[in-house]
């Protein structure tokens, strides 16, 4: 399989759509970016393609979407869930750790820019993190020695200035 395609209609036509992209092996695989081993690929999906008509964000549509997907890949019998999100894209990051993904990577990617690069594993539950150390968004180089130490990003806290990524090591 490819992919998977929802899309949004309404009188207006299409308003939102959102792809679940099938990478298996190849280069492209986030699994790679998160240091899985190559066995297991083959059981990646990645939370792809968003777009929402600015007319209707707020609605919460980007959420349902990959919900919708995340429901498919398992159903599926996929085991990972990947997605690749800018730093600055506080909306799409808030909707990612929603859906209980963590960030496991921020790397350079398409153009040389940094993204970050979340993970889930779909037949775990959620990770518990109680160690918590919270660094501004702004703080890239930060972040990375967190995720070089082995923390993960697993939640997003709002603040007057921006906000901050939680990060945690002592997670089950």
């Amino acid at each position: 399989m490819e992919n998977s395609i929802i899309g949004v209609f309404t009188n207006d036509g299409l308003i939102a759509y959102s792809v679940l992209y099938f990478p298996g092996d190849r280069k492209d695989s986030f699994g790679i970016d998160i240091g899985l081993e190559r066995d297991e690929l083959d059981k990646v999906v990645h939370l792809a393609t968003v777009a929402v008509h600015p007319a209707y964000r707020g609605n919460s549509l980007q959420k349902q979407m990959q919900g919708i997907h995340l429901d498919t890949a398992m159903q599926l019998g996929y085991e990972h869930a990947c997605c690749m999100v800018s730093p600055k894209n506080r909306a799409s990051l808030q909707n990612i750790f929603s859906h209980g993904l963590n960030i496991k990577a921020l790397k350079l990617k398409f153009d040389k820019r940094r993204r970050y690069i979340l993970h889930r594993h779909l037949l775990s539950p959620r990770l518990d993190c109680h160690e918590e150390f919270r660094i501004r968004s702004s703080d890239l180089d930060a972040q990375i020695g967190l995720l070089n130490m082995g923390y993960l990003g697993f939640r997003m806290v709002e603040m007057p200035a921006g906000f901050s990524i939680s990060y945690g090591r002592s997670c089950n």
